[in-house]
């Protein structure tokens, strides 16, 4: 990935598609590799390059609100993690209408999320 990050930054500058992408596959790398740090700042680096080039609205916007939310999660940080998993639910929601896999996806994190705070119920209606 860093390869990747150094020729695409050498080809299309910092502020590019190619180069958020490779932020957040460095970010996923660290977070499974337990660098919760490394992670969020390469999340970070992400989110920004994809609000500068696209703004608010858009699907690698949402995604990236995905990694922060599963990092949240891992940390026990569960009420960031509700947020994030919402913001991405809302843009996705905006972009592909109610009806799509993304925001089915949304809605399965945000249950899942459910499920692990305990809330079973509200958990139960984000499933169906």
């Amino acid at each position: 990935f860093l390869k990747s990050k150094a020729i695409n930054v050498q080809v299309y500058g910092e502020d590019n598609q190619n180069v958020a992408d490779n932020y957040s596959d460095i970010g996923r790398l660290a977070r499974d590799q337990g660098q919760m740090k490394r992670a969020r700042d390469m999340f970070e680096n992400a989110l920004r390059i994809n609000v500068q080039v696209y703004g608010d609205i858009n699907q690698s916007v949402a995604a990236n609100y995905i990694d922060f939310g599963r990092l949240a999660t891992d940390e026990g940080e569960l009420e960031i993690a509700k947020d994030m998993f919402e913001k991405a639910l809302s843009i996705d929601s905006k972009v592909f209408g109610r009806n799509n896999q993304n925001v089915a996806s949304d809605y399965t994190d945000i249950g899942r999320l459910a499920r692990d705070q305990g809330r079973l119920d509200y958990a139960k209606r984000k499933f169906e």
